[in-house]
């Protein structure tokens, strides 16, 4: 437990019970596995947290399970896994727990990918670590203990590891806590949550509140979106004429909510296609370009990365309704402004699920920026501006 004891000094926590996990139960629900003593006593000391803002420790009763279950969601994952490797996806160099060997989570990181224990030893304090990234076509091994993984971390970060940081290391600290744990003997103290389920950032103290005014703040002052659809029509050289009848009924219907009327006549008038290099979704498109598919997986990546703290998306109240995507990564949403869909806004979500809201844009004044018909300023920090004008190609 050496490591362990250094782990906890490094993020300015002790190794004492501050909770009491059923074992028995817990490892009944892998079969009868037994856990490692380092991730126990672990998981009954530290609170909930990132280590360096990348590793998340897998849970008992995480994603709102039982207590007395281990795998929870990740027990989809691993389903998914031996899915991937049965359809030649992927690599996997390793067997897949419950198969014998197999790999078993205990960690995982921003943009989900998974840290396992490599359950081949009959003795799990001697179980190695290993990762994947979120596609597993890269897998690194470490003949080390879970604690000893978390350590490095924390001290100094491998550089495989440190490349899949969706932050600036050098200002993560060793420990960032989620929960609060009160101890059996008070000798830990509280923590600060982190708020979950609702999707929605809730202020935890007096700086966080000022935050959190100026934020709502600008939102109130943004001028309302306009609707800037002939414009962006005009810019394509294309008039309004419809080209195809959409179904909005039943969009509206799936939704629960009616989408912005400049979307609409966009749709009406070219459907479904690639604005620039967005991919623009549209109702009963193909999978690739289907709204409602892009929303369900959307739901999907974020619980799978364990963000869903960070980002909320529909049906949440004032979650976000996703339009378009870019191959590399970024997502293209209204945020939902009430029942007036006019009044709805434009927000984007990075591969980091960073979230960046654009109050005063509109879907159509949206793509008239992005595409240079009007100052490209203020879209992007991390990816050059688009710079051949406004061009679409259709699905």
């Amino acid at each position: 437990m050496v490591a362990l004891k250094n782990l906890a000094s490094a993020v300015g926590l002790s190794v004492k019970h501050v909770v009491r996990l059923d074992w028995r139960a817990i490892e009944r629900s892998l079969g009868g596995t037994r856990l490692p003593a380092d991730y126990r006593l672990l998981v009954e000391s530290f609170p909930d947290g990132r280590f360096r803002d990348l590793i998340k420790i897998i849970r008992p009763g995480m994603n709102g399970g039982s207590d007395k279950e281990y795998l929870g969601y990740f027990a989809t994952q691993l389903d998914d896994m031996r899915g991937w490797r049965e359809d030649g996806d992927g690599e996997f160099p390793y067997p897949i727990f419950p198969e014998t060997g197999g790999v078993l989570p205990w960690g995982q990181g921003p943009a989900g990918e998974l840290f396992f224990w490599l359950t081949d030893d009959g003795d799990p304090d001697r179980w190695p670590t290993v990762w994947a990234d979120r596609f597993y076509a890269e897998w690194h091994r470490y003949d080390l203990r879970m604690s000893e993984v978390l350590l490095r971390i924390v001290l100094d970060t491998p550089p495989e590891i440190a490349g899949i940081a969706a932050v600036d290391l050098a200002a993560s600290p060793p420990f960032r806590s989620f929960e609060t744990l009160r101890s059996v003997d008070d000798g830990l103290g509280d923590h600060p949550a982190e708020p979950a389920g609702s999707g929605r950032w809730l202020p935890q103290n007096s700086q966080e509140e000022w935050l959190q005014g100026l934020l709502d703040g600008a939102r109130a002052d943004a001028a309302k979106p306009r609707n800037a659809i002939a414009a962006l029509l005009s810019a394509l050289e294309l008039g309004a004429a419809s080209r195809q009848e959409t179904d909005w009924a039943a969009l509206d219907s799936e939704l629960g909510i009616s989408v912005p009327e400049d979307y609409r006549t966009f749709i009406d008038a070219l459907g479904p296609g690639v604005f620039c290099d967005i991919r623009i979704l549209g109702p009963g498109a193909p999978a690739n370009f289907n709204l409602t598919a892009v929303l369900q997986d959307m739901r999907s990546l974020i619980a799978h990365a364990g963000m869903g703290a960070i980002v909320s998306v529909q049906p949440e109240p004032g979650g976000l309704i996703p339009w378009g995507y870019t191959l590399d990564g970024y997502i293209f949403c209204w945020k939902p402004a009430g029942p007036d869909a006019g009044a709805w806004s434009v927000a984007t979500v990075a591969r980091s699920f960073l979230v960046t809201n654009f109050f005063e844009l509109s879907f159509s004044s949206f793509l008239l920026k992005y595409s240079g018909v009007r100052d490209q300023r203020g879209l992007f920090l991390d990816r050059p501006d688009w710079t051949h004008g406004p061009t679409f190609t259709t699905t």
